[in-house]
Parts: structure tokens; C-alpha cells; sequence
């Protein structure tokens, strides 16, 4: 059970780290997304975070106006790394169905 635990925290730690890597990396290019800033558009994810805020706030009709993927990727990232066995087709086939939504949102917005 101590090697799982450690084994999560570990890929929790990567995940931190990479996040603050990116936070970094903006901070120093003076961009607020670097995705954007490649490819002049907006990525599918941006906005999730002003999302995330304004469903925290209870402001549902600002939440879907900035991102309606944020709450279902969040979701999505979160069943990911914490998956268990026995729930690990169906978390596959959700990632999945939002890669997809996710795709055609980038393609048609």
C-alpha cells in the first residue's frame, strides 16, 4: 500500500512541477499562454481557470461564457492519475469522449 501511496505523490510532484515550470516559462516570455502565443490561437483549455473561479462563485451562466470543458477536463485529469482498477475502462472511455469535445471545440471556436 506505501509503494502505491508513493507512487501517486510522485506523479502528483510531476504534475506540480511541470505546472509551475509553465507558470515560469510565461512569466519570463511576458505571455499569459504559450500556446497561444505559438499558434495565434486560443488553445482549448484557455480560460479554464476564470471558469473554475465563477462555478466557485456560483456564477454558472460566467462559467459556461468562459469554458464549459473546464469542470469535465478537471474531472477528467483528476480520475487520470487516481484511478483505480476496477473503474479504469470507464475513466478511459471518458478520456476519450473529452479528448474529442476538446478537439472540436479547438476546431470550430
Amino acid at each position: 500500500m506505501k509503494k502505491n501511496i508513493k507512487k501517486w505523490l510522485l506523479i502528483d510532484l510531476i504534475v506540480l512541477l511541470v505546472g509551475v515550470g509553465y507558470y515560469l516559462a510565461t512569466y519570463f516570455l511576458g505571455q499569459t499562454c504559450l500556446i497561444k502565443w505559438m499558434i495565434k490561437k486560443e488553445c482549448p483549455t484557455c480560460g479554464m481557470t476564470r471558469a473554475i473561479l465563477c462555478l466557485l462563485k456560483g456564477d454558472i451562466r460566467g462559467y459556461f461564457s468562459v469554458n464549459y470543458l473546464a469542470l469535465p477536463t478537471l474531472v477528467g485529469f483528476y480520475a487520470i492519475l487516481h484511478v483505480s482498477e476496477r473503474i479504469k475502462k470507464f475513466v478511459n472511455i471518458y478520456a476519450v469522449i473529452l479528448a474529442v469535445c476538446i478537439l472540436i471545440k479547438f476546431i470550430f471556436t
